[in-house]
């Protein structure tokens, strides 16, 4: 039996920004990437990015990604922000500091 799945995104508050992130990994070679998009209230782009992550797992790359809107963010000036990540492993980490990551990512 087939479900269907409906996802949908949605703008943020007035006044705040939606920063979208999304990391991808290559095992074989152990590359990866890492992306994101900002948003304002209205869903209007207002700037996006990407980085290379070299020599990395999964998990590091979605935070690489996590780590770049943030950093992008707050070269902005942006106070309000939601983060938004496909990875609820990484957006923990960042809810929870760096006291709840696994060995190899403190």
């Amino acid at each position: 039996m087939e479900k269907n799945l409906v996802v949908s995104w949605l703008p943020p508050p007035e006044g705040w920004v939606k920063l979208n992130t999304n990391g991808s990994f290559v095992s074989k070679d152990s590359s990866g990437g890492a992306g994101f998009v900002a948003t304002d209230c209205n869903g209007h782009f207002l700037f996006a990015g990407a980085t290379d992550c070299r020599g990395v797992d999964s998990p590091y790359s979605e935070l690489c990604g996590i780590r770049s809107a943030l950093t992008e963010a707050k070269k902005a000036g942006l106070l309000r922000v939601i983060l938004e990540s496909d990875s609820s492993s990484a957006v923990h980490l960042v809810g929870g500091g760096i006291k709840n990551a696994p060995r190899g990512m403190k």
